[in-house]
């Protein structure tokens, strides 16, 4: 049996393997008496506690969904996703906050995905085979929002530029016609959790190590089979990665 002794280098890569932002997120600003104060600076603490928030939720809780985002089928090729609550493998919270429609046959962010008869006039257009699965996912985007006019010189002559004076979380939903890396072979055999826990932990060298980052920032909602240009079949339990939740767990002490 090799043990494998981790360093504080190893440890902090993998700690921190999923920052998303230029600046330091390490840092938070420090302001002081006549301090000239910029863009990057108002905008570093929030980096600093959003990546701070990022790592808890990864390192913590793990990710994947934790209530909502149920998935039925209508008719036709519509996949309709309830409300809910997911937390993205980069430790993005993913708020769905009302019903959601997508056409699986003809979604727009997958050009190449089309679930109809083979057209003999554009036969190397790729295309779903009959009977084929492919999975509905989500992930976290982030989308600019009010946008506002910025004077064009310093003496505010001239209102020519827009800028955007807000962010607004967001989700995309898509559907792969491949599974992410991260779901290849995954749940695999049962096994003992008593064994599973245990062998996360080791009592020699410096430790468990952090768990890494996967590759894809997509979350599986649903496995759907399509044929002919609808959803003949849709399964969602394969996939449906949960993350552990004790927000319905509750106790009262009796009465004297």
């Amino acid at each position: 049996m090799t043990t494998t002794i981790l360093t504080a280098g190893d440890a902090l890569r993998d700690c921190h393997d999923c920052h998303t932002f230029g600046l330091v997120s390490d840092e938070r600003t420090r302001f002081f008496p006549r301090q000239l104060v910029g863009p990057d600076d108002l905008t570093q603490d929030q980096v600093y506690f959003r990546e701070k928030l990022r790592r808890h939720n990864r390192l913590m809780h793990g990710w994947g969904i934790v209530c909502g985002v149920a998935v039925r089928h209508e008719e036709g090729c519509t996949a309709i996703v309830s409300p809910g609550y997911v937390l993205g493998p980069y430790g993005d919270e993913i708020v769905i906050d009302q019903e959601v429609s997508i056409d699986v046959c003809k979604q727009e962010s997958v050009g190449a995905l089309d679930c109809g008869d083979p057209d003999l006039w554009c036969g190397d257009v790729p295309r779903v085979q009959d009977g084929a699965t492919v999975y509905l996912a989500v992930r976290y985007v982030e989308r600019p929002t009010r946008p506002v006019r910025v004077p064009g010189c310093a003496c505010g002559c001239d209102e020519r530029e827009c800028e955007y004076s807000r962010t607004r979380d967001g989700f995309e939903l898509k559907v792969l016609t491949e599974l992410p890396t991260a779901y290849q072979g995954w749940p695999g055999s049962p096994k003992d959790e008593r064994e599973v826990f245990l062998a996360s932990y080791t009592c020699r060298g410096q430790g468990r190590a952090c768990v890494r980052c996967p590759d894809e920032p997509w979350v599986v909602l649903c496995d759907l089979e399509v044929s002919g240009g609808e959803i003949v079949d849709l399964e969602c339990e394969p996939h449906r990665r949960y993350v552990v939740s004790f927000a319905d767990y509750a106790f009262a002490c009796p009465g004297s």
